[in-house]
Protein backbone atom coordinates (compact mmCIF):
# COMPACT_ATOMS: atom_id res chain seq x y z
CA UNK A 1 0.00 0.00 0.00
CA UNK A 2 1.59 3.38 -0.25
CA UNK A 3 1.95 6.12 1.79
CA UNK A 4 0.60 9.74 1.63
CA UNK A 5 3.77 10.95 1.11
CA UNK A 6 4.05 8.77 -2.05
CA UNK A 7 0.65 10.12 -2.98
CA UNK A 8 1.53 13.74 -2.76
CA UNK A 9 1.39 15.81 -6.34
CA UNK A 10 3.26 18.37 -7.64
CA UNK A 11 1.60 20.88 -9.24
CA UNK A 12 2.26 23.84 -11.19
CA UNK A 13 -0.11 26.78 -11.50
CA UNK A 14 0.08 29.31 -14.09
CA UNK A 15 -1.84 32.57 -14.06
CA UNK A 16 -2.02 36.47 -12.89
CA UNK A 17 -4.97 36.44 -10.56
CA UNK A 18 -4.18 36.12 -7.47
CA UNK A 19 -7.99 35.93 -6.01
CA UNK A 20 -8.01 32.77 -8.86
CA UNK A 21 -4.68 31.20 -7.70
CA UNK A 22 -5.86 31.30 -4.15
CA UNK A 23 -8.75 30.18 -4.55
CA UNK A 24 -7.32 26.96 -7.16
CA UNK A 25 -4.82 26.26 -3.98
CA UNK A 26 -7.37 26.43 -1.56
CA UNK A 27 -9.28 23.47 -3.32
CA UNK A 28 -6.18 22.00 -3.87
CA UNK A 29 -5.00 21.75 -0.57
CA UNK A 30 -8.42 20.60 0.18
CA UNK A 31 -8.42 17.63 -1.66
CA UNK A 32 -5.68 15.94 -0.74
CA UNK A 33 -1.77 17.04 0.39
CA UNK A 34 -0.08 18.37 -2.74
CA UNK A 35 2.53 20.59 -2.79
CA UNK A 36 2.01 23.59 -5.57
CA UNK A 37 4.19 25.93 -7.31
CA UNK A 38 2.94 28.98 -8.75
CA UNK A 39 3.90 31.34 -11.91
CA UNK A 40 2.63 34.45 -12.87
CA UNK A 41 3.86 34.84 -16.66
CA UNK A 42 5.03 33.05 -19.62
CA UNK A 43 8.42 33.24 -18.89
CA UNK A 44 8.63 31.97 -15.06
CA UNK A 45 6.52 29.18 -16.63
CA UNK A 46 8.29 27.85 -18.71
CA UNK A 47 11.19 28.40 -16.46
CA UNK A 48 10.11 26.29 -14.14
CA UNK A 49 8.85 24.14 -17.13
CA UNK A 50 12.54 23.43 -17.94
CA UNK A 51 13.42 22.50 -14.71
CA UNK A 52 11.36 20.48 -12.96
CA UNK A 53 8.72 17.69 -13.71
CA UNK A 54 5.09 18.47 -12.68
CA UNK A 55 2.40 15.73 -11.87
CA UNK A 56 -0.04 18.43 -13.00
CA UNK A 57 0.05 21.97 -15.12
CA UNK A 58 -2.51 23.94 -14.22
CA UNK A 59 -2.72 26.81 -17.31
CA UNK A 60 -4.56 30.45 -17.78
CA UNK A 61 -4.70 30.98 -21.19
CA UNK A 62 -4.50 34.81 -20.75
CA UNK A 63 -1.03 35.48 -19.51
CA UNK A 64 1.54 38.06 -20.28
CA UNK A 65 4.81 37.29 -21.02
CA UNK A 66 6.88 38.84 -17.94
CA UNK A 67 4.69 40.50 -14.56
CA UNK A 68 4.74 44.16 -15.01
CA UNK A 69 5.28 44.15 -18.24
CA UNK A 70 2.58 44.94 -20.92
CA UNK A 71 -1.18 43.62 -20.99
CA UNK A 72 -2.15 39.66 -20.90
CA UNK A 73 -1.97 38.40 -24.28
CA UNK A 74 -4.56 36.25 -25.18
CA UNK A 75 -1.69 33.72 -26.79
CA UNK A 76 0.19 33.20 -24.16
CA UNK A 77 -0.87 30.07 -22.87
CA UNK A 78 -1.28 28.65 -26.09
CA UNK A 79 2.82 29.67 -26.51
CA UNK A 80 3.27 27.54 -23.34
CA UNK A 81 1.60 24.96 -24.64
CA UNK A 82 3.26 24.50 -28.53
CA UNK A 83 6.45 24.83 -26.60
CA UNK A 84 6.15 22.25 -24.23
CA UNK A 85 4.78 20.06 -28.07
CA UNK A 86 8.37 21.25 -29.99
CA UNK A 87 10.95 21.19 -27.52
CA UNK A 88 12.43 18.70 -26.40
CA UNK A 89 14.01 20.27 -23.52
CA UNK A 90 11.21 20.81 -21.58
CA UNK A 91 9.61 18.49 -18.69
CA UNK A 92 6.53 17.39 -19.84
CA UNK A 93 3.88 17.26 -17.03
CA UNK A 94 1.75 13.90 -16.61
CA UNK A 95 -1.76 15.77 -17.03
CA UNK A 96 -2.53 19.47 -18.43
CA UNK A 97 -5.54 21.60 -17.75
CA UNK A 98 -6.39 24.84 -19.30
CA UNK A 99 -8.43 26.93 -16.95
CA UNK A 100 -9.88 30.24 -18.24
CA UNK A 101 -12.66 32.20 -17.76
CA UNK A 102 -13.01 33.03 -21.72
CA UNK A 103 -15.39 31.30 -23.46
CA UNK A 104 -13.21 31.51 -27.05
CA UNK A 105 -10.17 30.67 -25.01
CA UNK A 106 -11.59 27.31 -23.87
CA UNK A 107 -13.05 26.31 -27.78
CA UNK A 108 -8.97 27.54 -28.55
CA UNK A 109 -7.72 24.73 -26.48
CA UNK A 110 -10.28 21.86 -27.78
CA UNK A 111 -9.74 22.66 -31.10
CA UNK A 112 -6.23 22.84 -31.18
CA UNK A 113 -5.00 20.70 -28.40
CA UNK A 114 -7.21 17.46 -28.24
CA UNK A 115 -5.36 15.83 -25.54
CA UNK A 116 -5.41 19.11 -22.84
CA UNK A 117 -8.53 19.21 -20.53
CA UNK A 118 -10.15 22.53 -20.97
CA UNK A 119 -12.30 24.00 -17.99
CA UNK A 120 -14.41 27.34 -17.63
CA UNK A 121 -13.34 28.81 -14.89
CA UNK A 122 -16.07 30.76 -12.98
CA UNK A 123 -15.57 32.31 -9.67
CA UNK A 124 -19.07 32.41 -8.48
CA UNK A 125 -19.42 29.11 -9.18
CA UNK A 126 -18.05 25.31 -7.68
CA UNK A 127 -18.68 23.54 -11.23
CA UNK A 128 -15.04 23.89 -12.03
CA UNK A 129 -14.02 23.04 -8.96
CA UNK A 130 -15.59 19.56 -9.18
CA UNK A 131 -13.80 19.01 -12.74
CA UNK A 132 -10.74 20.16 -10.83
CA UNK A 133 -11.13 17.48 -8.22
CA UNK A 134 -11.73 14.36 -10.63
CA UNK A 135 -8.37 15.13 -12.53
CA UNK A 136 -6.54 15.18 -9.34
CA UNK A 137 -7.77 12.06 -7.92
CA UNK A 138 -7.49 10.48 -11.01
CA UNK A 139 -3.72 11.52 -11.22
CA UNK A 140 -3.70 10.74 -7.20
CA UNK A 141 -5.20 6.92 -8.23
CA UNK A 142 -2.85 6.49 -11.05
CA UNK A 143 0.47 7.52 -8.79
CA UNK A 144 -0.94 4.70 -6.27
CA UNK A 145 -0.85 2.05 -9.01
CA UNK A 146 1.79 3.47 -11.44
CA UNK A 147 4.35 0.77 -12.80
CA UNK A 148 7.92 1.42 -13.14
CA UNK A 149 8.43 2.93 -17.06
CA UNK A 150 10.98 2.04 -18.74
CA UNK A 151 11.55 2.92 -22.03
CA UNK A 152 13.58 0.88 -24.86
CA UNK A 153 14.29 -0.04 -28.37
CA UNK A 154 11.71 -0.41 -30.62
CA UNK A 155 10.43 -4.27 -30.45
CA UNK A 156 12.65 -4.71 -27.40
CA UNK A 157 9.94 -4.22 -25.41
CA UNK A 158 8.23 -7.00 -25.99
CA UNK A 159 10.91 -9.57 -24.92
CA UNK A 160 11.68 -7.29 -22.03
CA UNK A 161 7.90 -7.78 -21.01
CA UNK A 162 7.84 -11.39 -20.88
CA UNK A 163 10.67 -11.34 -17.98
CA UNK A 164 7.16 -10.51 -15.96
CA UNK A 165 9.46 -8.55 -13.58
CA UNK A 166 7.31 -7.32 -11.05
CA UNK A 167 5.82 -3.84 -11.01
CA UNK A 168 7.86 -3.20 -14.09
CA UNK A 169 6.70 -2.27 -17.52
CA UNK A 170 8.56 -1.89 -21.01
CA UNK A 171 7.75 0.67 -23.76
CA UNK A 172 9.54 0.62 -27.31
CA UNK A 173 10.62 3.90 -28.60
CA UNK A 174 12.07 4.41 -32.20
CA UNK A 175 15.76 4.94 -31.82
CA UNK A 176 18.31 5.07 -28.75
CA UNK A 177 17.81 9.24 -29.51
CA UNK A 178 14.43 8.55 -28.14
CA UNK A 179 15.45 6.43 -25.42
CA UNK A 180 18.33 9.06 -24.26
CA UNK A 181 15.92 11.75 -24.43
CA UNK A 182 12.92 9.94 -22.52
CA UNK A 183 15.84 9.50 -19.64
CA UNK A 184 16.70 13.22 -20.17
CA UNK A 185 13.23 14.63 -19.82
CA UNK A 186 11.32 12.51 -17.99
CA UNK A 187 13.43 11.46 -14.69
CA UNK A 188 10.25 9.99 -12.53
CA UNK A 189 10.97 7.37 -15.49
CA UNK A 190 13.45 4.95 -16.66
CA UNK A 191 15.65 4.04 -20.00
CA UNK A 192 17.65 1.38 -21.07
CA UNK A 193 19.77 1.44 -24.69
CA UNK A 194 22.02 -0.91 -26.05
CA UNK A 195 25.38 -0.31 -26.15
CA UNK A 196 26.82 -0.02 -29.21
CA UNK A 197 30.20 1.31 -29.66
CA UNK A 198 29.80 3.54 -26.15
CA UNK A 199 33.12 2.91 -23.89
CA UNK A 200 32.90 2.34 -20.22
CA UNK A 201 33.97 6.10 -19.30
CA UNK A 202 31.22 7.55 -21.75
CA UNK A 203 28.39 5.16 -19.86
CA UNK A 204 29.52 5.94 -16.76
CA UNK A 205 29.31 9.64 -17.60
CA UNK A 206 26.01 9.63 -19.01
CA UNK A 207 24.94 7.19 -16.04
CA UNK A 208 26.27 9.66 -13.37
CA UNK A 209 24.49 12.86 -15.28
CA UNK A 210 20.97 10.80 -15.34
CA UNK A 211 20.87 8.13 -12.54
CA UNK A 212 17.49 6.58 -14.78
CA UNK A 213 19.65 6.03 -17.80
CA UNK A 214 20.34 2.35 -18.28
CA UNK A 215 23.14 1.03 -20.84
CA UNK A 216 23.68 -3.05 -21.98
CA UNK A 217 27.23 -4.30 -21.36
CA UNK A 218 27.26 -5.98 -23.97
CA UNK A 219 26.69 -4.49 -27.96
CA UNK A 220 22.84 -5.01 -28.11
CA UNK A 221 19.71 -6.83 -26.65
CA UNK A 222 20.49 -9.70 -28.90
CA UNK A 223 24.08 -10.27 -27.45
CA UNK A 224 22.21 -11.76 -24.44
CA UNK A 225 19.61 -13.84 -25.91
CA UNK A 226 22.54 -15.39 -28.26
CA UNK A 227 25.23 -15.66 -25.26
CA UNK A 228 26.68 -19.08 -24.71
CA UNK A 229 25.61 -19.20 -21.65
CA UNK A 230 22.45 -18.38 -22.29
CA UNK A 231 21.92 -20.96 -25.35
CA UNK A 232 22.85 -23.66 -22.72
CA UNK A 233 20.65 -23.21 -20.49
CA UNK A 234 17.72 -23.10 -22.93
CA UNK A 235 19.42 -26.17 -24.91
CA UNK A 236 20.17 -29.05 -23.28
CA UNK A 237 23.26 -30.97 -24.97
CA UNK A 238 24.86 -27.53 -26.65
CA UNK A 239 28.48 -27.14 -27.58
CA UNK A 240 29.19 -24.28 -26.07
CA UNK A 241 33.12 -24.39 -26.82
CA UNK A 242 32.16 -24.84 -30.38
CA UNK A 243 29.92 -21.99 -30.58
CA UNK A 244 32.77 -19.68 -28.82
CA UNK A 245 34.90 -21.11 -31.63
CA UNK A 246 32.86 -19.42 -33.77
CA UNK A 247 31.84 -16.39 -32.20
CA UNK A 248 35.96 -15.61 -32.06
CA UNK A 249 36.71 -16.93 -35.57
CA UNK A 250 34.04 -14.80 -37.49
CA UNK A 251 35.40 -11.82 -34.91
CA UNK A 252 38.62 -12.13 -36.38
CA UNK A 253 37.34 -12.02 -39.86
CA UNK A 254 35.18 -9.11 -39.93
CA UNK A 255 37.91 -6.86 -37.40
CA UNK A 256 39.00 -4.85 -40.13
CA UNK A 257 35.24 -3.82 -41.52
CA UNK A 258 34.04 -3.30 -37.82
CA UNK A 259 37.19 -1.00 -37.17
CA UNK A 260 36.86 1.02 -40.12
CA UNK A 261 32.95 1.36 -39.69
CA UNK A 262 32.76 1.92 -35.78
CA UNK A 263 33.66 5.89 -35.80
CA UNK A 264 30.69 6.19 -38.34
CA UNK A 265 28.56 4.82 -36.39
CA UNK A 266 28.99 6.82 -32.67
CA UNK A 267 28.79 10.21 -34.91
CA UNK A 268 25.28 9.43 -35.00
CA UNK A 269 24.64 8.78 -31.15
CA UNK A 270 22.78 11.71 -29.84
CA UNK A 271 23.36 11.26 -26.60
CA UNK A 272 27.28 11.57 -27.25
CA UNK A 273 26.93 14.46 -29.00
CA UNK A 274 24.04 16.05 -27.08
CA UNK A 275 25.46 19.21 -24.70
CA UNK A 276 28.29 19.82 -26.81
CA UNK A 277 29.96 16.29 -26.55
CA UNK A 278 30.37 16.87 -22.71
CA UNK A 279 30.69 13.07 -22.50
CA UNK A 280 32.55 11.94 -25.23
CA UNK A 281 35.48 10.04 -24.95
CA UNK A 282 38.36 11.68 -27.40
CA UNK A 283 40.15 8.30 -27.40
CA UNK A 284 37.34 5.67 -27.82
CA UNK A 285 39.69 3.38 -30.03
CA UNK A 286 41.93 2.50 -26.89
CA UNK A 287 39.42 1.25 -25.35
CA UNK A 288 37.24 -0.44 -28.57
CA UNK A 289 39.62 -1.81 -30.75
CA UNK A 290 41.93 -3.17 -28.01
CA UNK A 291 38.74 -5.27 -26.67
CA UNK A 292 37.96 -5.91 -30.31
CA UNK A 293 41.69 -7.38 -30.99
CA UNK A 294 40.97 -9.95 -27.71
CA UNK A 295 39.99 -13.41 -28.20
CA UNK A 296 38.21 -13.27 -24.94
CA UNK A 297 34.75 -13.57 -25.03
CA UNK A 298 33.57 -11.18 -22.42
CA UNK A 299 36.09 -8.94 -23.86
CA UNK A 300 35.14 -8.59 -27.55
CA UNK A 301 31.63 -9.33 -27.44
CA UNK A 302 31.16 -5.72 -25.85
CA UNK A 303 31.68 -4.79 -29.27
CA UNK A 304 30.66 -7.61 -31.91
CA UNK A 305 27.25 -6.94 -32.95
CA UNK A 306 24.81 -10.06 -32.74
CA UNK A 307 21.68 -8.34 -34.25
CA UNK A 308 22.97 -7.12 -37.63
CA UNK A 309 19.83 -4.98 -38.13
CA UNK A 310 21.52 -2.59 -40.54
CA UNK A 311 24.44 -5.02 -41.80
CA UNK A 312 22.33 -7.28 -44.37
CA UNK A 313 25.17 -9.53 -45.56
CA UNK A 314 26.78 -9.84 -41.99
CA UNK A 315 29.81 -8.19 -43.30
CA UNK A 316 30.48 -6.35 -39.55
CA UNK A 317 27.69 -8.65 -37.65
CA UNK A 318 27.59 -12.42 -36.76
CA UNK A 319 26.46 -14.79 -39.06
CA UNK A 320 23.27 -16.58 -37.33
CA UNK A 321 24.46 -19.83 -39.71
CA UNK A 322 25.89 -21.43 -37.15
CA UNK A 323 22.59 -21.38 -34.67
CA UNK A 324 19.89 -22.58 -37.45
CA UNK A 325 19.78 -26.09 -37.02
CA UNK A 326 19.17 -25.47 -33.37
CA UNK A 327 15.82 -23.79 -34.11
CA UNK A 328 16.22 -21.03 -31.29
CA UNK A 329 12.65 -19.64 -30.00
CA UNK A 330 13.23 -16.34 -28.85
CA UNK A 331 10.75 -16.16 -26.29
CA UNK A 332 12.40 -19.22 -24.39
CA UNK A 333 15.52 -17.23 -24.38
CA UNK A 334 14.18 -14.03 -23.24
CA UNK A 335 12.43 -16.23 -20.28
CA UNK A 336 15.90 -17.88 -18.93
CA UNK A 337 16.99 -17.29 -15.75
CA UNK A 338 20.57 -16.62 -17.01
CA UNK A 339 18.83 -13.80 -19.64
CA UNK A 340 16.63 -12.48 -16.35
CA UNK A 341 19.89 -12.44 -14.10
CA UNK A 342 21.96 -10.16 -16.47
CA UNK A 343 19.08 -7.84 -16.53
CA UNK A 344 18.31 -7.05 -13.15
CA UNK A 345 22.42 -7.02 -12.63
CA UNK A 346 21.51 -4.01 -15.20
CA UNK A 347 18.31 -2.33 -13.62
CA UNK A 348 19.44 -3.05 -9.74
CA UNK A 349 18.87 1.21 -9.02
CA UNK A 350 15.35 0.52 -10.25
CA UNK A 351 14.43 -2.24 -8.18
Amino acid sequence: MSTAMELTLTILIVDDDDIKVGKIKDMINGATLNRTVVAADQISAQNYLLQEKFDLLILDMLLPLRTGEGDPDPGGGQNILEELEIDDDYKQPDAIIALTEYDDLQLNVRESFADIAAIKYDGSSAVWETHLKRVIQRLKKSKAEHKKIVYCEGSNAFHYNLMALSNIEFRGLADSRAVYLSAKNEQDKYAIRDRDFLTHKEISSLQTKYPNYFILNYYCFENYLYHPDNIAEVLAGFDREAYIAELVSQKKAKLMTIVQDYKISRSAYFDLNDDNKAVMDKRPETEIIKALESDDLEVFYRYFDMAGKKDNENKKSFDKTFLATFNLDKTALTKSAWFKGKMLEILNNLR
